[in-house]
């Protein structure tokens, strides 16, 4: 509806900005940075999170091989703050 000269909504632009992940200022030409200003953040250990790569989501012996190697950084990150 939009090349039919129908503006969209704030709630739409919102929706839109969303499911591309970007900004809606950056829908809005207001800002040239793609990336939200808020970045997402969420915790690689918690087993409800939903792992994915390039929009295809990691199979779960793969899952627990990236949780191993997490949990090694994060132990020699403890090692390195004593």
């Amino acid at each position: 509806r939009y090349n039919q000269g129908v503006e969209p909504s704030g709630p739409a632009i919102k929706a839109i900005a969303d499911t591309l992940s970007v900004s809606t200022e950056y829908l809005l030409g207001i800002d040239e940075d793609t990336s939200l200003s808020q970045k997402k953040k969420v915790d690689i250990l918690d087993d409800e999170t939903i792992l994915a790569f390039d929009g295809m989501e990691i199979e779960e012996s793969e899952k627990e091989k990236l949780r191993d190697y997490a949990r090694y950084i994060i132990s020699l990150r403890e090692k390195e703050n004593k």
